[in-house]
């Protein structure tokens, strides 16, 4: 279907997540006061510095699916990449990453790059087939129960991030002249937002995978009905032979009675020349 559907509906997941993550933003959570009512307040104030906060993080993940999307789109060609190649940019792309502050640099990279490999390899599959549709595609590759593993592996990664590495992030925005951290109400927000995601994947995927199985099973049926008329048929032929075996076999029976019929008659003739012509026919003597 080639790189870009796959990368579309990616981008469509992260749209998904971040707008959640948008709605579950609470401002007031930034400065330790999330607990008090008010953040419908704070959200109007603090909108455009919300959106634009959000906004990066969409933005540094489609850049991260896009540099995946090649990556995979390499491999499905079978041109062995080196995923060195890739390593710099993709690092640079990833929001979290970029916010990292801690002493496990090199764990963090390391995580990072396995993430890199491991979806480019599981997208490359999707890449390969030919349709434009995403889900057709993800069916052609994997069972139902193989894309819900996948799916949901990939769109769990901020938990993994927040639990390794969260200690060492910081994340801030600045309100004029003033530096704001956000780092835990992000923490809290994105991966109850891919939370969200992973819940509707599992129903599109009941939903898609269930059609399929549907369709499976009315083939099936009509293969069973198909089936079932051909053994009738082949019954009522075997039925038509048997009647005409019965036919042919009588007719071999009165054949041998009309030769037998026709031997006495002949006897009989030959019995009345001979008298006529004065021979003697000696008759049979009755029984007494």
């Amino acid at each position: 279907m080639g790189k870009e559907a796959v990368r579309d509906q990616l981008h469509v997941f992260l749209g998904g997540v971040t707008e959640y993550a948008l709605e579950e933003f609470r401002p007031l959570g930034v400065i330790g006061l999330g607990f008090l009512p008010g953040n419908g307040v704070a959200k109007i104030l603090l909108g455009p510095i919300i959106d634009q906060e959000i906004s990066s993080i969409k933005i540094s993940l489609q850049n991260e699916f896009n540099l995946i999307m090649d990556y995979s789109e390499e491999i499905a060609e079978g041109n062995d990449p080196d995923a060195g190649e890739y390593e710099d940019r993709f690092l640079r792309s990833d929001f979290f990453y970029q916010h990292y502050e801690g002493d496990r640099g090199d764990e963090f990279e390391e995580v990072m790059m396995q993430r890199l490999e491991e979806v480019a390899h599981d997208m490359a599959p999707l890449v390969e087939v030919e349709t434009d549709d995403f889900w057709e595609a993800l069916e052609e590759s994997y069972d139902r129960r193989e894309a819900e593993e996948v799916l949901k592996y990939h769109f769990s990664f901020t938990d993994k991030i927040v639990e390794e590495f969260g200690d060492g992030l910081n994340i801030r925005f600045d309100l004029g002249p003033i530096s704001i951290g956000y780092t835990k109400e992000a923490l809290r927000v994105m991966p109850k937002a891919e939370g969200h995601l992973r819940r509707e994947i599992v129903d599109r995927l009941d939903e898609v995978y269930g059609e399929r199985e549907g369709e499976e099973e009315e083939k099936l049926e009509e293969l069973e009905k198909k089936n079932e008329e051909l053994r009738k048929e082949l019954e009522r032929l075997r039925e038509e032979e048997g009647d005409g075996g019965d036919v042919e076999g009588d007719g071999e029976e009165s054949g041998a009675e009309g030769e037998e019929v026709e031997e006495k008659t002949r006897a009989e003739e030959d019995a009345d020349t001979k008298n006529e012509a004065g021979v003697e026919v000696d008759e049979p003597e009755a029984e007494d």
